[in-house]
């Protein structure tokens, strides 16, 4: 296992059930993420697209050769790999993409309560109650079928733990 998933979220990455659907905000705490992953199908798959991953590449090329992350040449292929239609990709980057388009015209605006506070229009995400408010290198679903990949599958785990045991030397 390798600890980079906030580095990459950070940079656009989207986190996709076994169906190939989000389910959380993937800028929100770690342990939120979590949390929402133990209620969701894994396995769970962080995706970078090209532009996503351009900005982290040194990362996506270390976790590459060290075999915890994969590259895709297009997401026809990501798809295949998922056992998924490549269709599901896309209306997921299409529903993410549309929500990104919304908050750029009313950025208060929403269905959902967002994460730290106000609206979000993104469903996936505003259904925790945690909506996403920031987006960056977002595609249009239309792109997915040909967009370049880096992924990685994640799992939840305690990032650390406070506490223990105290034990004397006998």
């Amino acid at each position: 296992k390798f600890l980079a998933a906030e580095a990459l979220r950070g940079v656009g990455g989207l986190v996709f059930d076994a169906n190939g659907k989000r389910f959380a905000n993937e800028l929100g705490r770690r342990d939120y993420v979590t949390g929402e992953m133990w209620k969701s199908m894994p396995p769970f798959r962080l995706a970078l697209n090209k532009a996503a991953s351009d900005e982290i590449i040194w990362h996506c090329k270390h976790y590459t050769g060290r075999g915890v992350m994969k590259f895709y040449e297009n997401g026809q292929a990501l798809a295949s790999d998922m056992g998924i239609p490549v269709s599901v990709l896309e209306e997921t980057h299409e529903a993410h993409f549309q929500a990104a388009k919304k908050t750029e015209k009313d950025p208060d605006g929403g269905s959902w309560p967002a994460y730290p506070s106000g609206k979000s229009w993104d469903e996936a995400s505003g259904k925790t109650g945690s909506g996403k408010k920031f987006y960056h290198n977002i595609i249009p679903g239309s792109a997915v079928k040909s967009e370049p990949f880096y992924v990685a599958i994640i799992t939840p785990v305690i990032h650390y733990c406070m506490g223990g045991l105290e034990i004397d030397c006998d």
